[in-house]
C-alpha cells in the first residue's frame, strides 16, 4: 500500500516592506500549505512564515523517513522484518507467535505483546539489564499506548513501525482489532546510518533553505514520486 503524497507547498512571495504593511493580512494566509517567501539580496537572509500545522507534519514525516533508512540500512534487522512480513498476519491470528512471558518473564497489560521466532531471539540476546529495562518500557508505555509511543515508518516499510528504548528499537506491527502487538525484531540503532542520513540533512540544513526543501528532502529520501 503507497502512502499517499505530500502536497508541495504554495509559496507567496513579498519582499520586507510588503511584509511590513501588510503582517496582519500576510500571517492570515500563511495557512495550510501555503508559505509566505520573505525575499532579500541575500539569499541566506531569506525568510519563511509557515504554518506550524503544516511545518509538523513535515517534520513528522521526516522523522519517519530517517527512521526507515536506518532500518533498512540494518542488514540483521532489515531482513527479519521481511522475513516476519511473509507470514506475520497468519501467525498472529493463529496464535504462532511467542508470549511476552516467554520473552521476558513477565505478563503484560493492555495490548498483548507477542514476538516472531527472530523477535524472541533478539530479546533473548540482551544484556540481563537491558532486557528488564525494556520489559518496563514495553509494559508500561508502549502496550497502553502503541500508537502515541511508537513511530510509523515509510515505504518499503510501510505497515511497520518503531519503538525505542534507550540505544535500542522495536520493529513492531500494530494489529488493534485483536489488541496485539507483534514484534519482529529488537536491534541497536545503527549509528553509521544514522550519520550518513543526518550529514544529508545538514547539508541542506546549513543552505539556510530546510523549510522550504524539507519536501524534496523526504521525496528524494523515500522516492515516493516514482
Amino acid at each position: 500500500m503507497r502512502q499517499p503524497k505530500l502536497a508541495g507547498p504554495d509559496r507567496i512571495r513579498v519582499n520586507r516592506s510588503q511584509l511590513r504593511q501588510n503582517q496582519s493580512k500576510l500571517f492570515r494566509q500563511a495557512r495550510g500549505r501555503r508559505i509566505i517567501e520573505v525575499a532579500a539580496s541575500d539569499e541566506e537572509e531569506e525568510k519563511y512564515v509557515v504554518d506550524k500545522r503544516y511545518f509538523d507534519d513535515l517534520l513528522r514525516k521526516l522523522r519517519a523517513t530517517v527512521e526507515t533508512l536506518e532500518i533498512t540500512a540494518d542488514p540483521k534487522m532489515f531482513g527479519q522484518i521481511l522475513r516476519a512480513a511473509e507470514t506475520i498476519d497468519a501467525d498472529v491470528r493463529s496464535g504462532k507467535l511467542h508470549s511476552f512471558r516467554e520473552a521476558f518473564g513477565e505478563e503484560q497489560l493492555a495490548y498483548q505483546i507477542q514476538l516472531t521466532d527472530d523477535g524472541l531471539g533478539d530479546a533473548k540476546s540482551l544484556p540481563k539489564n537491558v532486557r528488564n529495562t525494556l520489559a518496563r518500557e514495553l509494559k508500561h508505555a508502549l502496550a497502553k499506548d502503541p500508537e502515541g509511543c511508537s513511530e510509523p515508518l515509510r515505504e518499503p516499510l510501510t505497515g511497520w513501525r518503531s519503538f525505542h528504548s534507550g540505544k535500542y528499537r522495536v520493529i513492531l506491527r500494530l494489529y488493534k482489532n485483536l489488541n496485539i502487538i507483534a514484534v519482529a525484531g529488537i536491534g541497536k540503532h545503527s549509528s553509521q546510518a544514522t550519520q550518513d542520513i543526518y550529514r544529508k540533512l545538514e547539508t541542506l540544513a546549513n543552505s539556510g533553505r530546510l523549510a522550504a526543501d524539507v519536501l524534496a528532502t523526504l521525496r528524494s529520501f523515500s522516492g515516493s514520486d516514482e
